[in-house]
């Protein structure tokens, strides 16, 4: 009789061990974002913005960060359009321009706000390799870091 009691509290402090030690090393694990690069972000046919509307026309993706203060706007978004913009609009620094063009051989996906200041944005396009090889398709992650100023670059065969 005295052995049951050993054995499961063994067991309870195996388990309280591994339990501790699986959630401690979680998030180093979780971390799957590695870029392949990093570039300061250049913000191009960049204008004076003063809070007025943005994304108005049919056609444009809205993202407003978390405070309000920036907007990340997607134009053309149906996959009928040849080129593309993701145009950054920001009411801290009055300050509104054209963050990626995007041409035909591309679509843009999607964006998010991770932060007030950092906005993740994922789309795809192909590119020529060779004759025998023909068109590959790559998915390219951005993270844009404004406060830091840098966008870091993630680029994937699909």
């Amino acid at each position: 009789m005295k052995k049951f009691p050993i054995i499961l509290l063994l067991l309870l402090l195996l388990f309280a061990v591994f339990y501790f030690f699986q959630f401690r090393a979680s998030p180093q694990e979780g971390n799957t974002f590695t870029p392949d690069s990093v570039e300061t972000i250049v913000l191009e046919r960049q204008v004076e913005y003063h809070g007025e509307d943005v994304c108005g026309d049919e056609g444009m993706k809205f993202i407003l960060s978390p405070d309000d203060q920036k907007a990340a706007c997607i134009t053309n978004t149906n996959r009928d359009e040849p080129d593309s913009a993701l145009w950054l609009y920001d009411s801290t620094n009055h300050i509104a321009g054209v963050l990626e063009y995007c041409g035909t051989p591309c679509a843009f996906g999607d964006g998010v706000w991770i932060s007030n200041d950092i906005f993740k944005f994922i789309y795809e396009y192909e590119d020529f390799v060779s004759e025998e090889v023909g068109y590959k398709k790559y998915m390219v992650e951005k993270h844009y870091d404004f406060t830091a100023n840098q966008v870091a670059i993630k680029q994937s065969e699909m």
